[in-house]
C-alpha cells in the first residue's frame, strides 16, 4: 500500500471541505459512487483555482 501526504494552503481546500462533509453525512458502511461531478463541485474547483491565480 502506497500513500502520501502534502500539504495544501486553506485556500485551496473547499473542493476537500465539501466531499468531506458529504461523506460524513453518509451512513458509516455506504457504498459510495457517483456518475459524474457532484452538484456544486465543479463551481468550488473553479472558485479554488482562481483563488489560487490571485
Amino acid at each position: 500500500m502506497y500513500f502520501s501526504v502534502e500539504y495544501c494552503p486553506r485556500i485551496c481546500n473547499k473542493v476537500a471541505h465539501a466531499l468531506a462533509a458529504r461523506g460524513w453525512k453518509c451512513c458509516p458502511n455506504a457504498d459510495l459512487f457517483w456518475d459524474g461531478s457532484l452538484e456544486g463541485t465543479e463551481n468550488l474547483v473553479t472558485s479554488d483555482f482562481a483563488e489560487s491565480l490571485s
